[in-house]
């Protein structure tokens, strides 16, 4: 099962800055694009059904409509940047 997250889907300038700590989010998928930074800790991020172990200072960005979702193997800190693909119009 996954979900679809409708951040901000008619306003094309959307960024948001979310922090999220020692919880995980299922597969979802959504318009915007996302930059998951860990700030603290470890946390396994798939993406396209491709896990990556993430640890205190790497990142992953995530294009649009693309299926991810992030499990914490221990207690963690992520910043997440989600904005509208039109931010970053060559990628989209």
């Amino acid at each position: 099962m996954f979900f679809f997250e409708d951040y901000a889907i008619d306003n094309h300038n959307f960024f948001s800055l979310i922090e999220l700590v020692d919880q995980n989010f299922p597969v979802h998928f959504h318009r915007a694009a996302e930059l998951i930074w860990v700030e603290k800790g470890t946390v396994s991020v798939s993406i396209e059904q491709k896990n990556w172990q993430l640890k205190k200072g790497e990142s992953i960005f995530v294009f649009p409509n693309q299926m991810h979702e992030i499990i914490f193997t221990e207690h963690a800190r992520l910043q997440i940047l989600v904005f509208s693909p039109e931010l970053i119009g060559s990628f989209f």
